[in-house]
């Protein structure tokens, strides 16, 4: 029996000592990618940036908003922080991780909507991959992995996160640096070359608001922090496709509260759920998202917005 347990032992060992290496070398590999899962927080970590405005959302913002038009028209420095397929649970700790490394914005631009801001996202699967490379950062192991639900294999066993990812062949391309244009971002962003699909759309009858009670507070909590801080936030509604906004059964409802939530903490709302580009399918993919062409045109109307109501100083 004891020989068994010191076969066991140092199989156990001789594992370890092979896996430590290979978990810290491809750990490595994800430093330089432009993979909009991992370019993000790379250059959150680095650290040292002064941006004018930061961009807050989900997908709706990181790919509808270009900090580069927005630049071109205000002579600012803009930065897009958007998560892909995040409510406000995963979007405030990025937010955290930002301020903690980079100077604080003057301006936050938060996206909002029905479906990604106030809902409980809960920690599922997906993209959960973006964190791999970050274990060994204890900022981002406190305030934004732990949540995410990881067990003790993943946080104290080397190359356990990475064996268990079942798209293990997606990650090995970025390492691989095997660009996938479509998923490259610069300062955050990703304008999408699509047609117009709405095929989903004609599969749902009602869209229904609805709010989770501890999201709310936490973005209560997010606001009143930016309040202290003398940032200034602004709600942008960005454009969805008129067909879907109608069937939004309880819209009013929507706007109530958020109405009631800017004026709480002086928050500017900046509202295109009707400007023209909402009726015309030549400038989104889904009703959901504006394509490039889609992205570029809002991204200038609401440049030329902010610029309008004086929050920028000249």
């Amino acid at each position: 029996m004891k020989r068994f347990l010191a076969k066991i032992l140092v199989f156990v060992f001789v594992l370890l000592v092979l896996a430590i290496p290979a978990d810290i070398i491809l750990t490595r590999q994800f430093s330089d990618t432009t993979d909009f899962r991992y370019a993000v927080w790379n250059d959150i970590l680095k650290g040292g940036m002064k941006n004018d405005i930061v961009v807050m959302g989900s997908s709706r913002s990181w790919v509808q908003i270009s900090p580069q038009i927005l630049d071109s028209v205000l002579h600012t420095n803009t930065y897009n922080i958007g998560m892909d397929g995040s409510c406000i649970d995963r979007q405030i700790p990025r937010y955290k991780i930002y301020r903690k490394y980079n100077a604080k914005p003057k301006i936050i631009i938060q996206e909002v909507g029905w479906s990604s801001t106030l809902q409980y996202g809960g920690r599922d699967s997906y993209l959960i991959e973006q964190y791999f490379p970050y274990f060994y950062n204890a900022d981002m192991r406190e305030m934004v992995i732990k949540p995410e639900g990881f067990d003790f294999f993943d946080f104290w066993m080397p190359m356990v996160r990475y064996v268990r990812y079942k798209n293990m062949g997606q990650i090995l391309h970025v390492v691989r640096g095997l660009s996938n244009p479509e998923m490259d971002v610069k300062k955050g962003y990703k304008g999408i070359e699509k047609d117009w699909d709405g095929s989903h759309l004609d599969k749902i009858d009602s869209i229904y608001f609805s709010y989770n009670e501890s999201s709310l507070r936490e973005f209560c909590d997010y606001l009143a922090d930016c309040n202290k801080d003398s940032v200034q936030v602004v709600f942008v509604y960005p454009p969805f496709y008129a067909d879907g906004t109608q069937k939004v059964v309880n819209l009013t409802e929507f706007y109530s509260l958020f109405d009631s939530v800017a004026s709480e903490y002086n928050v500017r709302i900046l509202n295109y759920l009707e400007d023209e580009m909402c009726s015309d399918t030549a400038y989104f993919y889904n009703a959901m998202h504006l394509n490039k062409r889609g992205s570029e045109k809002f991204s200038r109307i609401l440049a030329n917005d902010l610029d309008s109501i004086g929050l920028i100083e000249k």
